[in-house]
């Protein structure tokens, strides 16, 4: 009975995650440049700090990857959203009637959509395909790396902790840094946020 109501407490738990992150790219959230600058740059290092090129399907699965990656974050870029408010700061100005008048500054808040989400299952069937093909994972574990992907990308300082084979590092920090080339290029104030030094700061 124990053992019942722990597998239950891990399915429901597995569900509210999906459920959040899925609520999560269908809301618009302030923008956070780590997201699209660090994490790619973070990726990449650990790719090139792990790659092992053994053989031939090792060379494919590089070629592979890189065109997946690729496609994946030019796919996820469709739905993006950026919108600029202009919020309250903890900052003000007195009038000339000695009134309290707070400085607002440029907000911006971003959604991913259901193009982002499509991107996302598409990296995480990717990884999971190849890590049964070779072997690195059992199917028993699918479940256990599905909640390690959706907790990472939630909290996103854990992805640092992550310990991946080279491939996963280089479809990561493939398919992040096309997300951000391409949106850089088909969105002007995208742009304008990546560039702005106080885009991702506290209001």
């Amino acid at each position: 009975m124990a053992d019942m109501n722990i597998r239950y407490f891990g399915y429901v738990f597995v569900l509210f995650l999906i459920l959040y992150f899925i609520k999560e790219q269908f809301e618009h959230r302030q923008f956070n440049r780590l997201k699209f600058f660090i994490i790619p740059i973070f990726a990449f290092y650990q790719f090139l700090s792990n790659i092992k090129i053994d053989d031939v399907v090792d060379i494919v699965l590089l070629i592979a990857t890189l065109v997946l990656g690729t496609l994946i974050g030019f796919i996820q870029t469709f739905n993006f959203e950026i919108d600029v408010q202009n919020v309250d700061t903890h900052y003000f100005v007195t009038d000339s009637h000695n009134q309290k008048m707070p400085i607002t500054r440029e907000v911006y808040f971003v959604k991913g959509g259901l193009s982002y989400l499509i991107g996302w299952i598409g990296i995480f069937s990717i990884q999971i395909a190849v890590s049964l093909y070779f072997h690195e994972i059992t199917f028993n574990e699918v479940e256990h790396e599905l909640v390690n992907e959706l907790i990472s990308d939630i909290v996103i300082f854990l992805r640092f902790n992550d310990h991946k084979s080279w491939w996963i590092w280089e479809l990561l920090s493939v398919s992040n840094y096309a997300y951000y080339v391409f949106l850089t290029k088909r969105n002007a104030v995208f742009k304008r946020a990546i560039k702005s030094s106080k885009a991702s700061a506290p209001v």
